[in-house]
């Protein structure tokens, strides 16, 4: 059951062509509700809180796992930036670690780790983290797993670099874990906007 108070905002990229049809999400989804859940969906999308009972329960899982509604916690504490390490693997893309570098924003802590490149990462180039250099490269997997075992936070992200969080990324990912059912928590990832990038993938 989720949290007392807890609440439902609609994803702003979700469609209603109908009170009874939502289409959106990741992958994108048409979902189909009663005239109850409808009435519901305003409830929440007015602010109210999700009520214990079943259905609403239920529905409200629905709308969270489709991505096409996002947690509203309530007055229950939950985790805030110093609560969050976040872990940048990087081999030979110097350009890309700085820009995710400066995307990342405040946080508790963030660990770069150079997975074996060529020209190794300066501490210079990850001005503020923690660098842990990898002799030999084990690709972004073995580098994520180096990082997170030296985290001092129990809640770790891990952004590859020249991978750019969107502004106002992280209260969206941390309100998620007012959800005590929750473990992780993945955002949606997008093409960069460039030469041969359909239109659809770089909105």
């Amino acid at each position: 059951m989720l949290p007392a108070g807890f609440g439902i905002e609609l994803d702003p990229a979700v469609r209603r062509p109908r009170p009874e049809v939502l289409v959106g999400g990741a992958p994108v989804r048409v979902l189909r509700l009663t005239p109850s859940g409808a009435t519901m969906v305003d409830a929440w999308a007015a602010g109210g809180p999700i009520a214990p009972a079943p259905g609403a329960q239920a529905l409200a899982g629905r709308l969270l796992d489709a991505g096409i509604g996002h947690p509203r916690p309530g007055a229950a504490s939950r985790p805030g930036p110093d609560d969050v390490t976040v872990v940048v693997p990087v081999r030979d893309d110097h350009p890309g670690l700085a820009a995710t570098l400066d995307a990342i924003g405040k946080v508790g802590a963030v660990i770069v780790v150079d997975d074996g490149s060529v020209r190794p990462v300066a501490a210079g180039e990850a001005p503020g983290a923690t660098l842990i250099r990898r002799a030999t490269p084990g690709g972004p997997g073995a580098a994520r797993n180096a990082g997170w075992q030296s985290a001092g936070t129990e809640i770790v992200l891990f952004v590859d670099a020249d991978c750019l969080p969107a502004p106002g990324y992280l209260p969206t990912l941390l309100a998620h874990f007012a959800d005590p059912r929750l473990a992780a928590v993945a955002p949606r990832i997008l093409a960069r906007a460039g030469a041969g990038t359909p239109a659809w993938l770089a909105a």
